[in-house]
Parts: structure tokens; sequence; C-alpha cells
């Protein structure tokens, strides 16, 4: 989806956040041990920041401005952190603008209200109000089915009363 319509962002800016994102996606793979191409609220959020830390170190690198040129320099690195902050709302507003475009499984493993949730919590967080993705698990998925109405004991009975299956391979 990137290579099709990549973020309105330099080459170079591209370049970090895919390698960021590819680093989000090895996390994924050793942490839950599946061998997916898989991006999580989480670690679209960890990619992203690891993206603004990169920008941020490539500007605080630049050492060669002539302290003399004092006024001139604080001018540069206030225009170049507000292009950092720029750029890393338009690679957030790019993951916004093309949620439904990405490509994702959507075989009835999660359930609807669950994506509905996650999507909500993207536009949160792209805006600033909050970062949703902090919440554990399991208590988001008991909020959710809680909130359409579902009473479970668990979160994997809530799971798999509101449609979804289990990423295992004995789902009853």
């Amino acid at each position: 989806m990137m290579k099709k319509q990549p973020p309105a962002v330099s080459d170079q800016l591209q370049t970090w956040l895919m390698r960021s994102l590819i680093a989000a996606n090895l996390e994924y793979k050793e942490k839950s041990g599946n061998d997916w191409s898989c991006l999580t609220s989480n670690n679209l959020i960890d990619a992203i920041e690891a993206t603004d830390r990169r920008i941020g170190g490539a500007i605080e690198g630049i050492n060669d401005i002539p302290k003399e040129w004092g006024g001139i320099r604080e001018k540069l690195f206030q225009k170049l952190h507000n292009g950092q902050r720029e750029s890393v709302l338009t690679m957030k507003q790019w993951f916004e603008s093309n949620f439904e475009s990405l490509q994702y499984v959507m075989d009835g493993k999660i359930p609807y209200p669950i994506v509905l949730r996650l999507r909500r919590g993207l536009s949160q967080w792209i805006a600033g109000i909050s970062n949703p993705f902090g919440q554990d698990i399991e208590e988001m998925i008991m909020d959710v089915a809680s909130k359409e109405g579902i009473t479970a004991e668990t979160a994997e009975d809530a799971w798999k009363r509101m449609g979804g299956t289990l990423f295992s391979t004995n789902d009853d």
C-alpha cells in the first residue's frame, strides 16, 4: 500500500518509516510466535515513534552550523523541529486515511466490534487526544463486549460471543 500511495513525506522519511515498521513486525513475530506480517496498534505506534526519534536525532546531529550564526541557527532548528512535527502528523494521518485500504485478514477471526474500536482508537491517537492502545487487550475485549450487550466471564468467551475465533488450532 505504501508503494502505491505513499505518505506525503520525503523519500528518506518513508525509508525510515518502513524500517521502523519492519522492526516492529519482527518484534511482533518474536513476541507472538506467529510468522505473520502484522501491524498491531501498539507496534504501529512504536514504529511511528521510532521514526520520530530518528528524525529528532538527525536534527540534533547537525553540528556544522557556525555558532556565529546564532539567530539563524535557532530559526533553522525551530523550522526543522516544526517540519518534524508536521511529518510525523502526516505519517499518522496517512494510516488513518488509508485504514480501509490496508490489507486485512477479515475472515471472521476478529470480531467486527473490535475492529471498530481499534479504528476509533487510531483516530484518537492521531488527533493527540489519547493513546487508547496501552489498554490491556483482555480489558479492551471485555469493555467492547459489555458495550455490545454481551455478558461473558472471560475475554476469550467474549471474543467468541462477538463472532471471533481464536488464532489457535484447538478452537472450540
